[in-house]
């Protein structure tokens, strides 16, 4: 094992992915991580936010007849992604 001074470097980037169902969590989310990571002295590269999954789920209202009454529920996802180095 050999010691120096020199302080070890890992990773050169990293790339985080955060999900979530509200866009404005996912907003506060992001202040804080810069924020955070202003304090240590890390710097954020690139904040970018990828297109959101919309998934739609269609279902009959009634369990056994009524097949045309129906109801839809969709669930939404949003992602952003930060590049820290």
């Amino acid at each position: 094992v050999s010691i120096s001074d020199e302080p070890e470097t890992l990773y050169k980037r990293l790339s985080l992915l955060v999900k979530g169902h509200d866009k404005a969590v996912l907003d506060s989310y992001e202040y804080f991580a810069v924020l955070a990571a202003k304090e240590l002295g890390i710097s954020v590269e690139k904040v970018h936010k990828p297109p959101k999954k919309i998934e739609r789920l269609t279902l009959l209202k009634s369990v056994h007849i009524y097949k045309k009454h129906r109801v839809q529920y969709e669930m939404r996802t949003h992602y952003m992604c930060l590049e820290v180095r």
